[in-house]
Order: structure tokens, then sequence, then C-alpha cells
């Protein structure tokens, strides 16, 4: 069994098990032959690349089932498992440089990432990574797209803000709050 814990509470229910908490990586765990508690890396505020790995990774099996109702609604994958693609154009930057960027190849909603747009289950993956851990990133977009000039920060730019994909998670979260343990066997 594998459970997954805010930090503090990794720290509590490994006193009280009475089991020694070590730490790898920066992320609080204790285990024994019946388990492992471990920090959930998707909560650790400023995650590396082993924790963004982790939570991704994670995304893939979190939300697995909702594959198909987000291929329907995020009109990037246009209801397919190919999606639009994407096609690299010029731009600007704030500054006035010169700039290459990569937009949808119609005017929706971009994948959050250059790997999230490569398939439909990275893209949820990538998604719920972000959602977790950068939500701030996904209102506001990344800090390529902010340092483009204006007339170049458009919905369809790999990067951009993703509210489609926020209101998606959010959807599928809330609805886990819905969910009433099964009632204890007799």
């Amino acid at each position: 069994m594998i459970k997954f814990l805010a930090v503090a509470q990794v720290r509590e229910e490994c006193r009280y098990l009475g089991l020694p908490r070590r730490e790898e990586a920066g992320i609080p765990f204790c285990a024994n032959d019946n388990g492992l508690l471990v920090a959930n890396p998707c909560t650790l505020g400023t995650p590396g690349w082993y924790e963004r790995t982790l939570c991704h990774e994670l995304g893939h099996g979190f939300l697995e089932y909702a594959e198909k109702d987000f291929i329907k609604e995020m009109k990037f994958w246009g209801g397919t498992e190919e999606g639009l693609g994407t096609k690299e154009v010029q731009g600007l930057w704030e500054s006035g440089g010169p700039v290459t960027i990569t937009r949808t190849r119609k005017p929706v909603e971009a994948p959050p990432t250059h790997y999230a747009a490569t398939g439909y289950k990275e893209d949820l993956a990538e998604s719920v990574t972000m959602y977790l851990n950068n939500i701030g990133r996904m209102r506001q977009g990344n800090d390529f797209y902010k340092a483009l000039a204006p007339s170049y920060q458009y919905i369809d730019v790999i990067g951009a803000p993703c509210p489609e994909r926020m209101a998606f998670i959010k959807k599928k979260m809330d609805a886990w709050k819905k969910v009433q343990p099964a009632p204890a066997a007799k």
C-alpha cells in the first residue's frame, strides 16, 4: 500500500506508527513491510524535476477514467486522439526582438507545454501537474508567454493561460468530494 499525505500528516502518522521518518530528495516518508507513507509530491509547493515527474505520472492514473471526456471537451483535441497539431510562427518579444512561437493550427486553447501537445494523455497529465503544482501558471501563462509582445499573447500559443483545462480538472476533482465512502462491511 502507498499512502500519499500532506507533509505534516506524514510526520504525525510515522510517529503514531512508531516508524522512523526519513527524507529522500526533500520528500519525507516512512515505510515498513505493510506499505509506504509519503508526502504527496503534487502539494510540496515548489517541486523540482522529481516531484513534477511523479505528479505527472500520478496524473495519468488519477484521471485515466476522464480521458474520453477530456478529448471531447478540449477544443485542441477536437474529439479525436490526434488533435489539431501545432505550427511554428514568427512573433515578437515585448522588448521588440523576434521570436519563434508555437501555436495551435486553429485559434483554440493550447496545451500548457510542448510535451502536452504530443498526445491527449500527456496533455491531461501535464495539466493535472500544473493545476496541483502551479495554478498561477495556468491562470496567467508561463514566463515565455508573458514576455511576448501583447499583440502575440493569444490563447492558442503553447504556454498561454489554460482556463478550459483548469475548469475541467476542477470539475473532476469537485466530483471526487461528492463521492461517499462505501459503508463498512459487517
